[in-house]
């Protein structure tokens, strides 16, 4: 007798668990379309570490002549110890701060050592570009109002579409791969300060756009942010301050 439960005892087990398998097998599949994972070239940058940007594909390289002891760095905000204009500000806080003042990216007259011709540059990682992406950022240098001299600060921003490589030569007026100038912040040496034209080097953060055009066809690029000064440093007849970078952007329309 408990042989015969037991039996029929398994054999309702192996009914229920066919007739779970069957009610499985009859679920309707879900008609809802999956989203695709769609590629994008687009990046942005804060500068808010700026020692983590090389693990991102970001090349800073100083050409200068005589190089001096820093190049693009971290941002600079802090008092002048020294000097007859002791106490100070050198630098600015950061246009986007998530947790310090210093969250931007900046150079400065150190680029080069004491007096020669600055060529300093921050190259971007590389990436796909086409005609109608857009590139922004914010830019200004340091407010002189309380230094002896107005500075007079340059950048160009330039673009290698010849083979995205992050060659920008070797010398103080070399500029490489990056053939194409796509902006040129007070290219006439102008002081920092003027308020008719031609007008220098904006002492507010400021936002500053281009947009990509004159491709013949989508191309592997990158971008560079160029300091530069003939004659420029702490002696040199070029008054070179501070400048900096921040919120960064790149859009792939």
């Amino acid at each position: 007798m408990k042989k015969n439960i037991f039996a029929l005892s398994v054999t309702a087990l192996l009914f229920t668990s066919i007739a779970i398998v069957s009610c499985k097998k009859d679920v309707a599949p879900d008609p809802t379309p999956k989203a695709a994972v769609v590629a994008t070239n687009s990046f942005s940058e804060e500068f808010d570490n700026v020692g983590d940007i090389a693990a991102k594909g970001w090349l800073i390289k100083n050409n200068s002549d005589p190089a001096g002891a820093s190049a693009w760095r971290q941002g600079r905000y802090e008092n002048n110890l020294g000097g007859n204009k002791a106490g100070k500000v050198i630098g600015m806080p950061a246009y986007s701060a998530s947790q310090t003042p210093y969250d931007f990216i900046s150079a400065d007259a150190t680029s080069v050592n004491d007096r020669g011709n600055i060529n300093c540059w921050l190259i971007s990682p590389q990436t796909t570009v086409k005609n109608g992406d857009v590139l922004s950022f914010y830019t200004r240098a340091m407010d002189d109002s309380d230094w002896n001299n107005f500075a007079k600060d340059n950048m160009q921003v330039r673009a290698n579409f010849v083979d995205g490589s992050s060659d920008c030569g070797v010398n103080a007026t070399d500029f490489g791969k990056f053939t194409r100038l796509l902006l040129e912040m007070n290219p006439t040496y102008a002081n920092n300060a003027a308020t008719a034209a031609p007008l220098g080097y904006p002492q507010v953060w400021t936002l500053k756009t281009i947009v990509i055009a004159g491709l013949a066809a989508p191309t592997k690029a990158r971008f560079a942010f160029r300091f530069l000064a003939t004659d420029g440093g702490l002696s040199g007849t070029v008054g070179t301050s501070l400048i900096g970078i921040d919120k960064l952007e790149f859009k792939s329309n």
